[in-house]
Formats: C-alpha cells, sequence, structure tokens
C-alpha cells in the first residue's frame, strides 16, 4: 500500500466515524422546519441598566410574532420587522414557532 492509499483510507475511516457519532448524536433530536409566511417569536437581547432600573431577568424572553418571507437556508431565515419596516436576516437558533391560542376564540 502505498502512502496515496493509505490516507485515501485514513480520510474515508475519518468521515465514517464522523457520520457515526453525528448520527448518534442527532438520534432523539427533532428538527424544526419552518415555511414561508408562518409566524415566530424571536429571542429578545436586552442588557441591565442600572440608570434606568432594568433588569435582564424581568424583560421577556422573545418578541414578535414576525412572519416568515423567505427560507435563506437551513439555519437562516428573514423576517419583516413591524417597527422599522425592514427585512432582517435571523438564525433558527433564535426562533421558536409562534402558536395561537384557539382554545379560548368563540364561535
Amino acid at each position: 500500500m502505498n502512502q496515496q492509499e493509505l490516507l485515501c483510507t485514513i480520510a474515508e475511516k475519518i468521515k465514517t466515524k464522523a457520520n457515526k457519532r453525528e448520527a448518534k448524536q442527532n438520534k432523539n433530536k427533532k428538527f424544526i422546519t419552518y415555511q414561508v409566511g408562518q409566524k415566530i417569536l424571536s429571542m429578545n437581547h436586552h442588557l441591565s441598566n442600572a440608570g434606568n432600573n432594568e433588569i435582564k431577568k424581568l424583560f421577556n424572553l422573545y418578541e414578535g410574532p414576525f412572519t416568515i418571507t423567505k427560507i435563506i437556508s437551513d439555519s437562516t431565515l428573514a423576517i419583516i420587522n413591524p417597527r422599522s419596516g425592514k427585512e432582517e436576516l435571523i438564525n433558527v437558533a433564535e426562533v421558536r414557532p409562534y402558536h395561537t391560542d384557539e382554545s379560548n376564540v368563540t364561535k
């Protein structure tokens, strides 16, 4: 076995081990897929401010709902911010689906 064949064999083994680790790690995870037009909540990133007597732990964790306008990739969404009217890109790690409580709606 020459050096080139040995390097190819090692690379294949590294890839198969990585795939096995990934499959084992993601075995019990459920991945959320988003659709265009779906409503989501976006994570707030407020900081405490002693001058204004604002404490971070008392702020809302999420703000919204926002509507998804485009899906850029599996990890990036485009939303329209209603306050500014501008399109913003946001990572899926910072959003969660918005659910309306339809049980309280009277018909």
